[in-house]
């Protein structure tokens, strides 16, 4: 299979009517985007399909398993490798940054604590032990009610000379607003408050954000 019809299959088989979203970018895009410990060592022409849904957990994760065991079935033969969200190495460093995936396939955009830096914040709160303040992305429907899932490296798919991956769309934040965003995604994520920032279209509905309290709490 070619690029289009590896595409056209998995969007195919993780319909949005089912939650999903699916972005192909390359992983030259990506690898320009990380540091170099985050590196992907493939050719930087091959594809990523990066899928979106809500979150982790019994039900949700059975539900994502099922689907993504349904596309593999599907894949006929191809030579391919998964990452799922909580992939790490034996040092526990993520083996792929998700946020950054979604950001340069275009799927949300990823907020990051270097671009609104200054001299007072991040503040010097106390976080969790061996917790870094860390970025956020914003779906630009959904704000902060979804999740990234995992992504499938398609090792021998090569996208088109002339394809482009789209810019994220931003939600409208000051500088000020970005930074309230973090800090109540760093300090208070468990209220989900960061999930509301700029006032998104569709949200969780109240008995799956129940859920993730219970799953938390």
């Amino acid at each position: 299979m070619d690029f289009e019809e590896v595409r056209q299959k998995v969007q195919s088989l993780l319909p949005a009517e089912q939650g999903f979203e699916v972005y192909p970018f390359r992983i030259g895009a990506y690898n320009a985007s990380v540091t170099k410990e985050f590196y992907l060592s493939y050719d930087s022409g091959f594809t990523r399909t990066s899928c979106a849904l809500d979150s982790e957990h019994n039900p949700i994760a059975d539900f994502l398993n099922h689907r993504l065991k349904t596309v593999e079935d599907q894949l006929n033969g191809q030579s391919y490798e998964v990452f799922h969200d909580h992939s790490m190495w034996p040092n526990r460093r993520p083996k792929i940054v998700m946020c950054t995936c979604g950001h340069v396939a275009g799927a949300a955009y990823y907020y990051q604590p270097k671009t609104f830096a200054s001299e007072i914040w991040p503040s010097a709160q106390e976080m969790a032990p061996n917790c870094k303040f860390i970025g956020l992305s914003l779906h630009p429907i959904y704000g902060g009610h979804f999740a990234f899932r995992f992504a499938i490296l398609f090792k021998e798919i090569k996208v088109p000379n002339d394809f482009v991956e789209p810019k994220p769309q931003m939600i409208t934040l000051t500088d000020e607003e970005a930074r309230e965003a973090l800090d109540l995604f760093n300090y208070h994520w468990m209220d989900s408050r960061f999930r509301d920032v700029g006032s998104p279209e569709k949200r969780y509905s109240k008995l799956q954000m129940n859920y993730f309290w219970d799953a938390t709490s």
